[in-house]
């Protein structure tokens, strides 16, 4: 599933702050629903962000997609600044 929503995430990221990067690998599903009415899941997806060589400032992307066969939109989209005292508790590469 994560692998069919890596450019989703990415061009998503883009649209709602600059480019940032995130460790592949590291992407969190955080729920899947499922609409049975309408054939339509909903996947949350959580990444951290860096800037650089893994530099701050971080960010918690949480991303909601709405797929519909090959078809994937963003139906909600949340950003948080990562403090710095929660920087030791990143799981960063």
């Amino acid at each position: 599933m994560i692998e069919r929503l890596i450019e989703p995430i990415s061009k998503t990221i883009e649209e709602h702050d600059e480019p940032k990067l995130w460790n592949r690998g590291f992407e969190k599903i955080v729920k899947i629903k499922k609409d049975q009415t309408n054939n339509v899941f909903y996947v949350t997806v959580q990444v951290q962000t860096f800037e650089g060589a893994h530099n701050p400032p971080y960010g918690e992307e949480t991303i909601t997609f709405q797929i519909r066969g090959n078809e994937i939109n963003v139906s909600n989209y949340q950003h948080r600044e990562i403090p710095e005292a929660e920087w030791s508790k990143l799981e960063l590469r």
